[in-house]
C-alpha cells in the first residue's frame, strides 16, 4: 500500500493542556499506519490555520488534527487561502482525533475517538466529501471578517455562553457541566434577542430568539444534541431557532434539546437552508456569534453552505 504524505497538527493547550502527552502516546501508532509524518505543534490562536495553509501550498497532504473543536476549526480554515472558495490543494484530506474539552464534532464522527479505527482509513485514503459553512460577520472591532465552519455556529445565547466560558477554567468542570451551567446563567442574565432573519430567497422575518443555530454537525456545547437530523454531506445546513423563551421554561426544555428532541417543543423550530442572513434589530443589543465553540464576533452575519468543500476521512 502506498503511504500518503501526512501532516499532523496538534494543539498542546487543548484538553486543558493534556494533548501534548496524548500526542506522545499516539505518535508510534500514527507512524505505524502513516509512515514518516511532518508534525506541527501550535503556538497560539490562528497558528494551525497558517501552518496547514503553508503545508498544502507544497502539495496535497493527509492532514490529521489532534485537538479540540477550536483546533479543527482552524485546521479546516487552513485548507483555503483567505477569502478563497477553492481549496489550496483539492486532493488533500482532513481527519482528526479528538482531544478537547467539548469534542462535539467527534460525536457526529465516532471513529475520530478511536485511533485504531481511523488511522487505517487515513492510510487507505478512504475519503468522502465534507460540506462547510462560510460565514461573513462583524468582528468585535467592526471590521468585516470571513471564516469557515466545520461543525456549528450560533448567535445569541450560544455566542454569549462561549464568550463567558472562554474566561473561565475549563478544567474546573467537565465540558458538558460547564456549558450547561453557563447556559443557565445566560438565561437569567440576558433576554431574547430581536433579530431580522432571511432564509434562502424567502422574506426577511423579524424574530425574538434566545439562540439561532446554523448546523453542519449535530452537537454543540459539550454534548447538546441540537441538530439531530444534520448531515455533513447533504448540501444544506440545518437552522435551529429557539424562540422567546423565559428563563425557567427553557431550563426545563433543555432536557429535550440534549436528547435530540428539541423539535418537540413549540418554541423550537428546525428547517434546512443553503443561505441565511441574520442582523440585529435596529437599536437592539449585540447578538454575539460563536463558531465551532469559539467566540468570534457578532451579527450581522451571512452564512452560505459550501457543498463538498473538502475531502475528509472521519
Amino acid at each position: 500500500m502506498t503511504r500518503r504524505r501526512a501532516f499532523v497538527v496538534y494543539n498542546p493547550a487543548s484538553s486543558a493542556g493534556r494533548t501534548k502527552a496524548r500526542w506522545q502516546q499516539l505518535a508510534p501508532l500514527v507512524a505505524e499506519h502513516l509512515g514518516e509524518v511532518e508534525v506541527h505543534e501550535t503556538e497560539g490562536p490562528g497558528d494551525a490555520t497558517f501552518a496547514v495553509r503553508e503545508a498544502l501550498r507544497d502539495g496535497p497532504r493527509a492532514v490529521l488534527c489532534i485537538g479540540g473543536d477550536g483546533t479543527n476549526h482552524e485546521v479546516v480554515n487552513g485548507f483555503f487561502e483567505a477569502d478563497a472558495t477553492t481549496p489550496v490543494a483539492p486532493e488533500a484530506t482532513f481527519s482528526f482525533l479528538v482531544s478537547g474539552t467539548g469534542g462535539d464534532l467527534s460525536r457526529t464522527f465516532p471513529a475520530t475517538q478511536d485511533p485504531a479505527a481511523l488511522l487505517p482509513r487515513i492510510a487507505a485514503g478512504d475519503a468522502r466529501p465534507l460540506d462547510l459553512i462560510g460565514c461573513t460577520y462583524a468582528g468585535d472591532d467592526g471590521s468585516e471578517q470571513r471564516e469557515l465552519i466545520v461543525n456549528i455556529a450560533s448567535l445569541g445565547l450560544g455566542g454569549w455562553v462561549c464568550r463567558t466560558v472562554d474566561g473561565r477554567s475549563k478544567s474546573a468542570l467537565p465540558a458538558k457541566a460547564l456549558f450547561f451551567a453557563t447556559s443557565v446563567e445566560a438565561l437569567f442574565r440576558t433576554r431574547p434577542y430581536p433579530v431580522r432573519v432571511q432564509v434562502d430567497d424567502g422574506p426577511e422575518e423579524a424574530l425574538d430568539v434566545r439562540n439561532l443555530v446554523l448546523a453542519n454537525g449535530r452537537y454543540q456545547g459539550g454534548g447538546m444534541h441540537i441538530a439531530p437530523d444534520a448531515k455533513t454531506d447533504d448540501g444544506q445546513m440545518d437552522v435551529v431557532v429557539s424562540g422567546a423563551f423565559r428563563a425557567l421554561p427553557m431550563v426545563a426544555a433543555s432536557r429535550l434539546i440534549y436528547a435530540g428532541r428539541g423539535h418537540e417543543h413549540p418554541l423550537i423550530s428546525m428547517r434546512c437552508a443553503r443561505e441565511v442572513r441574520v442582523a440585529p434589530a435596529p437599536g437592539g443589543p449585540d447578538v454575539f456569534l460563536e463558531m465551532d465553540g469559539e467566540a468570534v464576533g457578532r451579527a450581522p452575519a451571512h452564512f452560505t453552505l459550501i457543498p463538498g468543500a473538502i475531502r475528509a476521512i472521519v
